[in-house]
């Protein structure tokens, strides 16, 4: 998602009051606009994957997810570290992916090695 602003319009009258005599005031007054640009803050961040699992293969690792349906998504990222409480490498593309991807796998697994996996959406503003 864009950054956006928005136009955020103050109207008033603002009044001055004078006094000529004793009997007499004057008044001026003047009407005002005032525009302030307000940043909309877009931190909407697309909506998350679901239901994602991972079937053991030889070397290798299929992961399958539930889409979010979201159409700001552009790709997605996974990661994965290996052991019981592991160090998740760093966040890599899902290669060819879009919002209507599914499936993927991990190759150049070591058999026999228990991995965990993280996978995330990614819109335009990363």
């Amino acid at each position: 998602m864009k950054n956006q602003a928005s136009v955020r319009i103050s109207v008033g009258v603002w009044a001055h009051v004078r006094r000529l005599s004793r009997r007499h005031l004057q008044v001026s007054a003047f009407v005002f606009a005032a525009l302030a640009l307000v940043p909309l803050v877009a931190n909407a961040q697309p909506a998350s994957p679901y239901g994602l699992e991972a079937t053991a293969g030889d070397e290798e690792a299929i992961l399958t997810w539930m889409s979010p349906y979201d159409s700001s998504i552009v790709r997605y990222e996974f990661r994965f570290g290996a052991g019981a409480a592991p160090e998740f490498n760093a966040w890599a593309a899902v290669p060819g992916s879009d919002a209507d991807t599914v499936k993927h796998t991990v190759s150049d697994l070591a058999n026999g090695t228990r991995y965990v996996f993280e996978l995330r959406a990614v819109d335009d503003d990363g």
